[in-house]
């Protein structure tokens, strides 16, 4: 998703089996900043990652908040570590 809105750039002369594509610094801030958000060790950082998410791509941030976020409590890392797993 991030990758689409974002972008991605060409390579030039890619070499066999090389990806023709690459992440424009764009797409790499924003997947950075997504990872920081996921391994927040609060809420209060996790909401202040957020907000940053949403400074940097209005539209990918939308799209987290409607999809991925509901399902915190079982990828950020302030609510997975609550829970011990044997």
């Amino acid at each position: 998703m991030a990758r689409k809105h974002l972008g991605q750039e060409d390579v030039e002369n890619p070499l066999p089996g090389q990806p023709k594509k690459e992440n424009s610094w764009e797409t790499n801030s924003f997947m950075a900043t997504f990872y920081e958000t996921a391994e927040a060790i609060s809420e209060t950082e996790f909401e202040e990652k957020r907000k940053l998410l949403v400074s940097k791509s209005k539209v990918v941030s939308d799209y987290l908040d409607l999809h991925w976020w509901k399902y915190k409590s079982r990828i950020v890392r302030y609510c997975t570590s609550k829970y011990t797993h044997f």
